[in-house]
């Protein structure tokens, strides 16, 4: 997964100002472009766009789908040990910490999964802006 967002905010990011640069380029008065190379910028901008989109999808995918994968981890771990409390230990538990466990705190999972490449990502896209 973390060579999707490597490539996609190395090369796709960086490749597209520049294709877009050079395109604009055909449309001064005093450009030697030909009219091939203009269209070869025009469909490279567009196949990278796309080949972004798909590869961001495929990110986000996978990225739920393991998150998805350790917070089912996490709910088992926990009734694990729900199971395994004795009736005092129980007792001293009140039922809405578990509840909370399971309900809200296990979910962060799924966002943890999406969002942890951009903590070393943030850095490659402030540097190309």
């Amino acid at each position: 997964m973390a060579l999707l967002v490597i490539v996609n905010e190395t090369a796709v990011r960086l490749g597209q100002p520049i294709l877009l640069g050079r395109l604009l380029m055909y449309f001064r008065h005093d450009s030697d472009m030909t009219h091939k190379e203009a269209l070869l910028c025009a469909g490279g901008i567009v196949g990278l766009s796309l080949f972004y989109t798909i590869t961001v999808n495929q990110y986000i995918f996978d990225a739920f789908y393991y998150g998805m994968r350790v917070r089912i981890a996490m709910c088992s771990i926990i009734y694990r040990k729900a199971l395994k409390l004795s009736r005092t230990a129980l007792g001293d538990t009140a039922p809405g910490k578990v509840v909370n466990l399971l309900s809200n705190d296990v979910n962060r999972f799924d966002l943890v999964s999406v969002f942890i490449h951009m903590m070393w990502a943030s850095p490659l896209m402030a540097m190309e802006r």
